[in-house]
């Protein structure tokens, strides 16, 4: 987790926030409570009202959190997303039947086209000849879960490439 000013995470920041608010208002409506005459009738109220007040500051708490992770992924994925496509090398990203989830435009670039019209084929589509051996070579590295780098030459519209 990153950390905040002086070293505190920002969830260690806001959990004793939470906790002195919680404690402010215990003290202020024991206080509260000692000070006024409350009818036995309306204790309950009394008491609904206090875990009210903590149940709130919790949603809160919660809330503040979950928004903040929500937007370090969003950044995180901005990342990602700026590197994909602006990188020069030619990326694709497939399922485990060869179909084209995504593709770059360097990758697009390459097959002759824009990634839209590429988007739901599949390698047998594109490369029948040589689908199958890619296939498996994807499943290998799913299996594996470690990623790999090749050059293998593909025939294209302007040309085989590597």
């Amino acid at each position: 987790m990153k950390k905040g000013i002086r070293g505190f995470s920002l969830k260690l920041k806001l959990t004793v926030f939470l906790f002195a608010a919680i404690l402010f208002i215990t003290s202020f409506c024991f206080h509260f409570y000692r000070h006024i005459t409350i009818l036995p009738e309306d204790r309950l109220i009394f008491l609904l009202l206090l875990f009210g007040c903590f149940f709130t500051f919790a949603a809160l708490f919660r809330t503040i959190l979950k928004n903040r992770e929500m937007r370090l992924a969003r950044e995180s994925s901005l990342k990602y997303e700026l590197l994909f496509e602006n990188t020069g090398a030619a990326i694709g990203i497939f399922d485990t039947n060869g179909k084209i989830l995504a593709l770059n435009k360097q990758n697009a670039k390459t097959l002759g086209g824009v990634p839209s019209d590429f988007i739901g084929k599949t390698l047998y589509d594109l490369f029948p000849e040589s689908a199958d051996f890619h296939l498996n070579r994807f499943k290998k590295i799913i299996e594996e879960k470690k990623g790999q780098s090749f050059e293998d030459e593909f025939p294209l519209p302007g040309g085989s490439k590597w």
